[in-house]
Order: C-alpha cells, then sequence, then structure tokens
C-alpha cells in the first residue's frame, strides 16, 4: 500500500508539536525529499559551510542511484541546524543525526538507524493524532512534490 504525504496544515501542526532531534529529522526531510538512507547519512559537513554557517542550498550524493541532487532548505529548518549544533556541539564530521552508540574501535558518533528513524517516524505520525500505519519515512520523502503539484499543476515543477 501506498503511503500518503503529509498534508501542509499536518506539516505545521507536527513542526510545532516535535522539538530536538525529531524537529529537525522531520523538517530535514520534508525540505531536502532525500531517501531515508541519504538523510540519516548526512554530516554536518553537508549543511555546514566552511565558516561554520549552515547552507541554504546543499548537494547531496544519492546512494541508490549515485546521482547528485540539489536541495532547498528552509530558514525555519536553517534556524533548527543552528540551535541543533550549538546545542549538541557536534563536530565538523560529526553525523547531523546521531545515535546514542558509538564506534567500539574509534569511538566516533553513529548515524542513526534506517528502523530508528522509521519508528520516529510512526511516532511522529501517532503523536500528530494521524493514522500512524497510513505513514512511513516515504511519506515526508513525497510530501513536497505533492504538495508543489496540488499548487502548480505542473509535474516538471515537481522534479
Amino acid at each position: 500500500m501506498q503511503k500518503k504525504p503529509f498534508t501542509k496544515e499536518q506539516i505545521k501542526s507536527i513542526r510545532n508539536q516535535l522539538s530536538g532531534r525529531n524537529q529537525l529529522l522531520f523538517c530535514v526531510h520534508v525540505d531536502t525529499c532525500l531517501r531515508s538512507c541519504d538523510l540519516i547519512s548526512l554530516r554536518v559537513s553537508d549543511v555546514i559551510d566552511g565558516h561554520g554557517r549552515p547552507r541554504k542550498n546543499l548537494e547531496i550524493k544519492q546512494k541508490k542511484t549515485s546521482r547528485k541532487v540539489n536541495c532547498r532548505l528552509s530558514d525555519y529548518t536553517i534556524a533548527l541546524i543552528e540551535g541543533w549544533l550549538v546545542a549538541r556541539k557536534l563536530a565538523h564530521n560529526d553525523p547531523l543525526f546521531p545515535s546514542r552508540k558509538t564506534c567500539p574501535k574509534t569511538g566516533t558518533l553513529k548515524s542513526i538507524s534506517a528502523p530508528q528513524y522509521r519508528n520516529i517516524v510512526k511516532d511522529i505520525a501517532y503523536t500528530a493524532g494521524l493514522d500512524w500505519q497510513l505513514y512511513s519515512s516515504h511519506s515526508l520523502r513525497r510530501t513536497k512534490p505533492y504538495l508543489v503539484y496540488r499548487e502548480t499543476r505542473d509535474i516538471e515543477t515537481c522534479r
């Protein structure tokens, strides 16, 4: 069964209900439309420029296709990234969404896992009062193109 995208109203409501890592995960995923494997692999260096400021435009190489995609972050998400990096004191090469676990050999932070991220998305939908079975991490990937198409009715704009 194909999972539903979130509506504009749901995004605003969820965005205001969440905080910390989950709020940032949600907003970055909606803004970038990346696959979840690419999202959880993001590093601080992917979203921060050489001067320590968040980038508005990201260029991310997809794991599945090896193609580079350009993503644009909203001002809201940029502000969240700034606050997150200050609060967590993450280094330039750390994962943007670190797990509590560290690599046993090197002691470096590990990214959250794909199953962990799927559970976070289900929990976000459930907490928002939605049927969590109708939403998945792919729902977040589909949300922005869905909203753009509803407004423009132009499929090329969605690509």
